[in-house]
């Protein structure tokens, strides 16, 4: 069938729209709505095909807010892949307006991709983007806790209050079903924060974030967390929601020497580029050096009480001293 140039031109227009059709399907824009209900399947989702098709939906996103969902898996052998590709199908779509966070997930699925054509993808659309904003640590020293308010600070106030000038988190009526986290407004990178911390309760569990990331509408961060605990763990370096392990930890004997279990202990937390130190009570507990270049060396800094029985912690004096950024 021979057809002249208006019905070309039809045709043409067609498929023009068809393809647009498909392709909205494929990155549509992903609503407040779904974001909460992905969020919420987090935990919710058990088996590995149920936890496939959530990073399939998610893959689909056009929002930034999926990106820390999908990392939520990334350190799951049997889920990584998975995890990789919608990393880098949602680092594709929010280059544009978001181009620091792209770069952030780019840089993961070419340090973790084991296909060589797509590490080299993924590295070619980094440096496609535009060059990093400027460090915003300035060198400033000083309280960011007023010790009267919140401000500077966002959480659920339901499991934190202000008292005797200090934070405190959870509380002794009642268990806590899941952690909660009270973070800064701003985010950090290399600096050195003093505070002190007190544990109140029987099996007391919490702890300072460091570098980390909310996930959206959900209860958890991920990052870097200076644990506290009525336990061994007291004095290490976790990673929350990220590998589920602790990184490094001083010996349980050098810590009983110093660690006052019932009253204020003295922590000092000092991050400068891939290093991480940590001290209480003039003990040096951590001296951790990370070797995994994709992971951010900024973020929020938070606070935490742990999902388990009654208890209390308690967050006071602190002090932050912005660094000069180290490569």
């Amino acid at each position: 069938m021979k057809l002249d140039a208006k019905s070309m031109l039809a045709m043409a227009v067609r498929v023009s729209l068809i393809l647009m059709t498909a392709l909205a399907g494929e990155a549509q824009s992903t609503s407040e709505s779904e974001l909460k209900s992905w969020a919420s399947s987090l935990n919710a989702a058990r088996k590995p095909e149920e936890q496939k098709a959530l990073l399939a939906k998610l893959g689909k996103s056009s929002s930034p807010k999926a990106l820390p969902m999908i990392e939520f898996f990334l350190y799951r052998e049997d889920l990584r892949q998975e995890a990789l590709d919608a990393l880098y199908a949602v680092a594709g779509r929010v280059a544009k307006r978001h181009p620091d966070t792209a770069r952030a997930a780019l840089l993961k699925v070419a340090k973790h991709a084991q296909a060589e054509d797509r590490r080299r993808d993924a590295e070619a659309r980094m440096a496609q983007l535009p060059a990093a904003g400027p460090s915003t640590n300035g060198g400033w020293e000083g309280p960011f806790f007023d010790g009267a308010t919140f401000e500077g600070w966002r959480g659920n106030l339901e499991h934190f209050r202000i008292e005797d000038g200090a934070i405190v988190g959870g509380g002794l009526d009642a268990a806590l079903p899941n952690n909660e986290f009270l973070t800064t407004v701003k985010t950090y990178g290399d600096f050195e924060l003093r505070l002190k911390v007190k544990m109140v309760g029987e099996k007391v569990n919490g702890g300072i974030q460091l570098r980390s990331k909310r996930i959206p509408f959900h209860h958890e961060m991920i990052g870097y967390q200076a644990d506290m605990a009525t336990s061994r763990y007291m004095g290490c370096l976790y990673d929350e929601s990220r590998r589920r392990k602790v990184l490094a930890g001083p010996e349980q004997e050098a810590l009983n020497a110093v660690v006052k279990w019932k009253d204020w202990n003295e922590y000092v937390i000092r991050c400068e580029g891939p290093r991480i130190q940590l001290w209480l009570n003039g003990l040096q507990t951590v001296d951790y050096t990370e070797e995994d270049e994709s992971i951010e060396r900024s973020g929020y800094i938070a606070v935490q009480i742990h999902g388990g029985p009654p208890s209390e912690t308690w967050y006071k004096d602190l002090v932050i001293t912005e660094l000069p950024k180290k490569p």
